[in-house]
C-alpha cells in the first residue's frame, strides 16, 4: 500500500534531522515531486502518495542527501520577489545580495546606465532593471555558461538587460553611472571548511579569487572608474571581516567617499565607492 503524505513526510523528516539537513527541504520537494504547493500537503496529509511520485521524490532527496543545494534540485530560487532559474552553472542567490539591488535602485540617476559585473544566473541586473524601468542595464559575466543561464532569466522575467562575456570590466567600453558586482570574495583557504552544498557545488571561480581574496575587489575598485562618468560609483558586496581591506583599497585607489551597509545581522555586507579623484601617489 502506498504511503499517506504524513507518514512520508515524518519518515523523511526525522532522516534529514539525523543528517543536518533542514526537514523543511523534505517538506518542499515532496511538494514539488506532487507539484502542489506546500500547504496542500499540509491539508490533504491523509492522502496517499502515487508510486512514480514516490520514486522521483526519493530521487530528490538522495540528491539533497549528497550535499546537492536544494535550490540546484528545484531548478529555481526566489530573489527580490521573483524567481530565477538556477543550477551548477552559477551561485545560488542570497539575501544578503539583495542589498546591493536596494543600494542601486535608491541611488542611481534617473534614465542612468548601470553595469552588473558577474551576474550568473541574472539576478542582480535583471531585479535593477525591472524595478527601475528608467535605467538601461548591462550585465556581464567571464563565465559564458553562466550568460546562458542569465539569458534565460532575464527573457523569462521580461528584463532588457543586455549581456557580454568580459573579465570584470576588461570588454566594457562606454560610460557608466553606475557598477554593482557580487564578486568573488571567499578566501581560498576557507573553502575547505564551507557547507558541503557550496563547497562542492557551486561555482569555484564564483567563490573565490584564489589565493589574492581580494584580486576581483581590487580589479574593479582600480579599473572601474575607467567605464564610470565623473559622477559614477561602485556598489558591491563584500565578506565577513572585510571592511577595513576595502576600505584601504577604496582610499589607495582615489575614492575619497566609501560607505557600507550592513546585512540582517549587522555585518558590513555592501561597499558603496564614490567620488573618485585619482589614485594616491
Amino acid at each position: 500500500m502506498s504511503p499517506t503524505i504524513r507518514e512520508t513526510r515524518e519518515l523523511y523528516r526525522a532522516e534529514a534531522s539525523s543528517r543536518r539537513v533542514d526537514p523543511r527541504h523534505m517538506d518542499l520537494l515532496l511538494a514539488d515531486a506532487m507539484d502542489r504547493e506546500l500547504v496542500w500537503l499540509v491539508a490533504h496529509d491523509e492522502e496517499t502518495i502515487p508510486s512514480e511520485v514516490e520514486d522521483a521524490f526519493h530521487e530528490m532527496v538522495l540528491r539533497r542527501f549528497r550535499g546537492e543545494p536544494l535550490q540546484y534540485i528545484r531548478g529555481f530560487c526566489e530573489f527580490y520577489g521573483r524567481r530565477f532559474e538556477t543550477d551548477v552553472r552559477a551561485l545560488v542567490p542570497r539575501p544578503e545580495t539583495e542589498h546591493v539591488v536596494e543600494a542601486v535602485i535608491d541611488r542611481a540617476p534617473r534614465n542612468g546606465r548601470v553595469l552588473d559585473v558577474g551576474t550568473g544566473c541574472g539576478a542582480i541586473g535583471a531585479s535593477i532593471a525591472l524595478e527601475r524601468p528608467d535605467l538601461r542595464v548591462f550585465a556581464s559575466d567571464i563565465a559564458t555558461d553562466a550568460l546562458f543561464l542569465a539569458k534565460r532569466n532575464v527573457s523569462t522575467l521580461g528584463a532588457r538587460v543586455p549581456l557580454v562575456a568580459s573579465d570584470s570590466v576588461d570588454a566594457l567600453t562606454g560610460s557608466f553611472d553606475v557598477i554593482a558586482s557580487n564578486p568573488p570574495y571567499v578566501p581560498e583557504g576557507i573553502i575547505p571548511s564551507l557547507q558541503t552544498e557550496v563547497r562542492d557545488w557551486e561555482p569555484r571561480v564564483a567563490l573565490t579569487a584564489g589565493p589574492d581574496e581580494y584580486r576581483i575587489v581590487r580589479r574593479l575598485i582600480e579599473d572601474g572608474p575607467r567605464i564610470l562618468g565623473s559622477e559614477g560609483f561602485i556598489v558591491m558586496e563584500i565578506g565577513f571581516s572585510q571592511r577595513d581591506a576595502v576600505m584601504e583599497l577604496a582610499r589607495s585607489a582615489g575614492w575619497s567617499d566609501v560607505e557600507f551597509v550592513d546585512d540582517l545581522a549587522a555585518i558590513p555586507r555592501v561597499a558603496m565607492l564614490s567620488g573618485w579623484a585619482g589614485a594616491r601617489e
